[in-house]
């Protein structure tokens, strides 16, 4: 079975918003939002445009290379790659995303080899990659495809998990986060805290600031993952 080859162009980052180069942005941008709604149902992981475009952009610890698939002159998919550039550079984390309505056409399958051929381009041996995925499915219960190291879970049957799983990817870890609607209700927060504590004892601890993150917590706050 031959699988279908498709254009797969590079995105090039304006230098700003309003600049007349920024219409691939933008529109990448409007895809980048479809594909959180259409995983989360909201756009509360979705990241602001000028935020996107500054984060995206290359610095002295990492590079970002991301790419898109038109068709009938619409992007209905994407992937990205990123380079470290000062520590770990034999790894590269890379990701592929088709619009649900695309799916099944071997875009994916395109555009996961070409991202896997760009680490190469630039020596990367080990590929990392990640799947997200919205509540609604028991980790306890079947179905669940478990990590090496017994820690939670992912449904087998999900589109992301299938895809990796046939390209040769093997869950390593999986990680959980939680929401807080503000303003939280009375007590939320003492027990929130308490379970913390309880959890985690004197290995943790807690920081905060209200104005700018302090300069020595500044790299490890940086990510460039798009959303």
């Amino acid at each position: 079975m031959t699988t279908p080859s498709y254009r797969i162009e590079p995105l090039v980052l304006p230098a700003s918003l309003d600049a007349p180069d920024a219409t691939d942005f933008l529109e990448f941008s409007d895809l980048s939002d479809a594909l959180v709604l259409e995983t989360w149902g909201n756009l509360d992981r979705a990241t602001p445009r000028r935020a996107r475009l500054e984060a995206w952009r290359d610095d002295d610890y990492e590079k970002l290379r991301l790419f898109f698939v038109r068709l009938d002159g619409r992007m209905v998919a994407r992937s990205w790659v990123r380079l470290t550039q000062r520590e770990n550079l034999q790894d590269a984390f890379l990701r592929v995303d088709v619009l649900d309505g695309y799916s099944g056409r071997g875009i994916g399958q395109a555009l996961l080899r070409h991202a896997e051929a760009v680490a190469g381009e630039n020596g990367r041996s080990t590929l990392q990659s990640f799947t997200e995925h919205a509540p609604g499915f028991d980790p306890d219960g079947p179905g669940i495809l478990r990590p090496g190291t017994g820690t939670g879970g992912v449904p087998a049957a999900a589109r992301g998990v299938r895809f990796a799983a046939a390209a040769g990817y093997t869950l390593e870890q999986v990680t959980r986060f939680s929401a807080l609607d503000m303003p939280p209700s009375d007590g939320v927060l003492d027990a929130l805290e308490g379970e913390a504590a309880r959890i985690a004892g004197d290995q943790y601890e807690i920081l905060g600031w209200t104005d700018r993150c302090p300069d020595e917590y500044v790299e490890e706050m940086q990510c460039s993952c798009p959303k």
